[in-house]
């Protein structure tokens, strides 16, 4: 992963790579994606990098990242905290500090993955069978419209 792109911010991105930014602002940031897919009319531009992960752009909205989902490396922070090889119940305090809302799901059909979401975040960090941290997925947020609430700054942090 490179240095730029260490903590998460929820709602709003992590490192330089903000929520709203566009195929080519992402681009000019990490290079080339090592894999594009190109998904039909409804769906959305995927671009994946082998040591970062996956990026999603949508297509109604004007090709703009509205989602992540991330692999867990040794640098990557939530809250100025690695979470690198973190188990569960040193994810939950990390949230719980913050009086973060946490609802646990256990996925029925991939029987060894659970994971642990945020609702008021959008965010989830899914875990693998020793209960350890394996990836994040991040998105933007909605109103109560279903219409997406853009982050305005990179420098904004919802928790400060």
């Amino acid at each position: 992963m490179i240095d730029s792109m260490l903590n998460i911010i929820p709602c709003i991105g992590v490192g330089e790579i903000i929520f709203g930014m566009t195929l080519d602002q992402v681009k000019t940031k990490l290079g080339i994606p090592d894999k594009e897919i190109n998904p039909d009319e409804e769906g959305d531009i995927i671009y994946i990098y082998n040591t970062i992960g996956a990026f999603y752009f949508a297509i109604k909205e004007k090709f703009k990242l509205t989602s992540m989902e991330l692999d867990v490396s040794p640098e990557l922070m939530v809250f100025d905290t690695k979470i690198f090889n973190k188990y569960k119940n040193e994810i939950l305090e990390i949230f719980n500090e913050r009086e973060v809302e946490i609802d646990e799901m256990k996925d029925e059909e991939i029987v060894f993955e659970t994971s642990i979401y945020f609702p008021n975040l959008f965010l989830t960090i899914f875990l693998n069978e020793n209960d350890v941290s394996e990836s994040i997925s991040l998105g933007v947020m909605y109103n109560k419209n279903d219409e997406i609430l853009w982050p305005q700054t990179k420098r904004v942090n919802i928790f400060d």
